[in-house]
């Protein structure tokens, strides 16, 4: 009678080893596709991203050279005629 039951549990033991075997053999396969997949779709998303970086970059740099920095000089110079203005009409800067 024992030796039946250790049959059978080895029996069993060695179909549910095979299933295991499988699964695994069926989920490494499934792992490989998705890195199939990523590897093609985030491809391009990847040189979209780096298209994007470098037009904002272009982007801020024409406006940095061709409105902020005319900008910053025009105030300035405003800034420094408000001065010579002040000091001509007898105003100090800085007096209040």
């Amino acid at each position: 009678m024992l030796a039946e039951i250790r049959d059978i549990a080895i029996v069993v033991l060695a179909i549910e080893s095979i299933l295991i075997g499988l699964i695994l053999i069926v989920l490494v396969w499934e792992v490989i596709r998705l890195l199939k997949f990523l590897r093609r779709e985030l491809k391009p998303l990847i040189d979209e991203m780096h298209d994007t970086t470098r037009t904002v970059k272009g982007t801020t740099e024409f406006l940095s050279e061709e409105i902020v920095s005319p900008a910053i000089k025009v105030s300035s110079t405003l800034a420094a005629a408000r001065g010579v203005l002040k000091v001509i009409k007898g105003k100090i800067p800085g007096d209040n």
